[in-house]
């Protein structure tokens, strides 16, 4: 039975007639984003796109009117977000909030949205999401592979093989975590602090934690 966080939905939300917080809401939910009018060919399609978020709401400040929109964690509304970044790249206005943070850039955001849609288009999206990695630091793994193919059971060789040792094997459930330094995260997790929460810690740092499929607690030994 796949999980419900790989059940999208394509429910309709209603306009927030009130403010939105772009940092309160971005922590509750998984993207934030604001831009102001401009002259881009753009900037219509841009609102267009905003108006269908989960929420939504506009400024006036002046002459200039701020659009603000907060994406829910589902997949329509991630590939609504995605869209939007792409039409405001260039907009001098643009704020982007994920996790309560304001991003520096949306190369990541973009790169952690794909990532997301791509589970998401996957009948069980932990395929997708789930990573194995080892605590091998020598390449044990892809010598036993090679061992495998080359000596087959009942053949021989004159030289003498040594069976590679048995390693340990870990579930990171995020693959961009796992390419990030999820075995970094296994290895030298600090004293005092679980295997989890620096996995959890890592996700924070590459600026993926906000994924709505990120779940350190999805991690296990193998």
């Amino acid at each position: 039975m796949i999980p419900p966080a790989a059940v999208a939905t394509t429910q309709s939300y209603a306009v927030d007639a009130a403010s939105v917080d772009l940092i309160a809401d971005s922590i509750e939910h998984p993207l934030a984003v604001a831009f102001s009018k401009t002259s881009s060919p753009n900037y219509r399609v841009a609102v267009d796109t905003a108006r269908r978020a989960f929420k939504y709401s506009e400024i006036q400040h002046g002459n200039t009117i701020q659009h603000a929109a907060v994406f829910a964690a589902e997949r329509v509304q991630l590939s609504r977000a995605l869209h939007l970044l792409w039409y405001i790249r260039g907009f001098k206005s643009t704020r982007v909030f994920a996790g309560g943070k304001l991003q520096t850039g949306t190369a990541r955001i973009e790169e952690v949205i794909n990532c997301y849609l791509t589970a998401m288009a996957c009948d069980d999206w932990r395929a997708h999401c789930h990573r194995v990695v080892s605590d091998d630091p020598f390449g044990w793994d892809d010598m036993l592979d090679e061992f495998q193919r080359t000596f087959k059971p009942g053949t021989s060789s004159k030289r003498a093989v040594k069976k590679p040792p048995q390693v340990t094997r870990y579930q990171i459930p995020c693959a961009l975590v796992a390419l990030y330094g999820g075995r970094q995260a296994v290895t030298e997790a600090v004293f005092g602090v679980s295997v989890r929460d620096k996995l959890q810690a890592i996700g924070v740092k590459r600026g993926c934690a906000w994924c709505p499929n990120f779940k350190p607690d999805d991690f296990k030994t193998l």
